[in-house]
């Protein structure tokens, strides 16, 4: 896991405490996390063909 992840992580275990906007917080690292995921799929396809 990167460390930009990790922090991601961290910021959005805090916001869950202050009980702020932590859900557009989560669903915002959810679709980054999604989106690295697909990328990282992608190249292992390409680098399989």
């Amino acid at each position: 896991m990167s460390q930009e992840m990790k922090r991601s992580k961290k910021k959005l275990a805090k916001e869950v405490e202050k009980g702020g906007s932590a859900l557009p917080s989560a669903l915002l690292f959810l679709n980054i996390y999604v989106k690295v995921f697909i990328v990282k799929k992608l190249e292992a396809n390409i680098l399989i063909e």
